[in-house]
């Protein structure tokens, strides 16, 4: 069965009575609070070696059609 992410509101209301009912569940948010923050931050870092490798690969990119274009016009490529 494929997991799927929603949006929960808990009011605070809820929350007082979960927390009097269920002395684990103030763990639970903690934890899960926790997990939250600890992904968002994977998220982002992820993204930002994205981002870093797509500037590397631009950069290569523009080396490389230097390269063929000095081959292309017959020119010495240790020019390049």
């Amino acid at each position: 069965m494929p997991s799927t992410r929603r949006n929960v509101c808990i009011t605070n209301a809820e929350l007082d009575k979960y927390l009097d009912t269920c002395p684990n569940v103030s763990q639970f948010l903690q934890e899960a609070a926790l997990f939250y923050l600890q992904e968002k931050d994977n998220v982002y870092a992820k993204d930002r070696e994205l981002k870093e490798l797509e500037r590397k690969v631009d950069t290569l990119k523009e080396a490389l059609n230097k390269i063929v274009e000095a081959i292309m016009a017959g020119g010495n490529h240790d020019e390049v």
